[in-house]
C-alpha cells in the first residue's frame, strides 16, 4: 500500500500531467518520510500569517493587501498546491536566496492560494517555509483574476509599488532553469531593486 505522500503525489500527477516536468522537485518535497505530510499539516509558524477573511471579489482582495501594506513594496505570488511550477519556484526562491534579497530591499511577501485543500496548503507553507501573509481565493475569484488581471497560468507574479500601484504585466519569472541548473532571474532582481528605490 502506498504511503499517504506517495498516494498524493500520484493523484497530482494524474490530474495535472504538466506537473511531470517538475516531478523531481515534487518527489523531493513529498516523499522524504512516509508520515511527513501528517507531521507538517496543521502546524503554524509565527512568521506565517493566514488570513481567513472572505472577499466578494478578487479586486477586493487586492485592495485589502494594498491598504494593509501601503508605503511598502509587496510581492504577490499566486500559487496552488497542485501546481508543480509554483512549488518549484517557491522551493528555489528560498534555496537560492531570494528571501534575503527581499529582506535587503524591504519587500513584503503575500501568497494567494487557489483551489487547494487545506491540509495540502498547511503542509506546503510549512514544508517550504513560506513566511509572509497568506490568503485563499475562490474559483469565482480565480475567474475574475483571469478576466480582469490576465492571470492565465500559475505561478503568476504581481507587485504593488510603494504608492499601491499594481505591477502585473510582464513580471519576469523569479527562477529560471538552464541545463537543469536553477538560478535567480537577474531581470526579476533588477525589478525588485527599481521598485525599492
Amino acid at each position: 500500500m502506498k504511503s499517504l505522500d506517495s498516494w498524493h503525489f500520484f493523484k497530482v500527477m494524474k490530474k495535472y500531467p504538466v506537473a511531470l516536468n517538475y516531478n523531481e522537485t515534487i518527489r523531493a518535497t513529498l516523499l522524504n518520510e512516509s508520515n511527513d505530510f501528517l507531521k507538517m499539516s496543521g502546524l503554524k509558524k509565527t512568521d506565517i500569517r493566514i488570513h481567513h477573511e472572505e472577499f466578494i471579489s478578487f479586486t477586493a482582495l487586492i485592495d485589502k493587501i494594498r491598504k494593509d501594506h501601503l508605503g511598502s513594496v509587496v510581492f504577490i505570488d499566486l500559487w496552488g498546491a497542485w501546481c508543480g511550477a509554483c512549488l518549484y519556484d517557491i522551493k528555489h526562491k528560498k534555496a537560492l536566496g531570494m528571501d534575503k534579497i527581499f529582506e535587503k530591499y524591504k519587500v513584503q511577501t503575500v501568497y494567494l492560494c487557489t483551489l487547494s485543500p487545506k491540509k495540502e496548503f498547511d503542509y506546503y507553507i510549512n514544508k517550504l517555509d513560506m513566511t509572509g501573509d497568506h490568503y485563499f481565493f475562490s474559483r469565482e475569484q480565480k475567474q475574475e483574476a483571469k478576466g480582469k488581471f490576465n492571470v492565465y497560468a500559475y505561478p503568476h507574479y504581481m507587485f504593488l509599488n510603494k504608492n499601491g500601484e499594481l505591477i502585473n504585466d510582464d513580471v519576469p519569472r523569479m527562477v529560471i532553469t538552464t541545463k537543469g541548473v536553477a538560478r535567480l532571474n537577474q531581470d526579476f532582481i533588477d525589478l525588485v531593486k527599481r521598485l525599492s528605490e
